[in-house]
């Protein structure tokens, strides 16, 4: 059995390997590639910026009321991260994706009185 120091060299090797097979096939294809730093990712609301308190996997944002999974909010908190370095290396004003969007920009042929439905959600500590 090898040793866990061992196990961790393996580790970061294969996402190395991975991470530079993807990089390549992006490149190859023409598809943009942004390099983002996920620290703290999964600690900040990515509605409203606000700072998230956790029960087990879930993540709770007491400012806004925003529920998710660890691992969505990371992706969600990373995917803004990158349209922001998109945007700043483009040189296009960048425009929160957090800002409220009326229905006409939304397109999706709503009335103004039938908003989103909030649900309340008790949770239990």
């Amino acid at each position: 059995m090898a040793s866990p120091s061992r196990c961790c060299v393996y580790f970061n090797c294969n996402y190395f390997v991975v991470d530079r097979a993807v990089i390549s096939k992006a490149l190859e294809y023409g598809v943009p590639v942004v390099i983002v730093n996920p620290r703290d990712t999964s600690s900040v609301c990515p509605i409203c910026g606000g700072k998230l308190t956790y029960i087990h996997k879930l993540a709770i944002c007491m400012k806004c009321s925003f529920i998710a999974d660890r691992d969505t909010v990371g992706a969600m908190n990373i995917w803004l991260r990158a349209l922001q370095t998109l945007h700043a290396h483009a040189g296009v004003p960048w425009s929160s994706p957090r800002a409220p969007v009326n229905d006409e920009a939304r397109g999706r042929g709503r009335r103004k009185s039938e908003g989103m439905k909030k649900i309340n959600t008790t949770i239990h500590i």
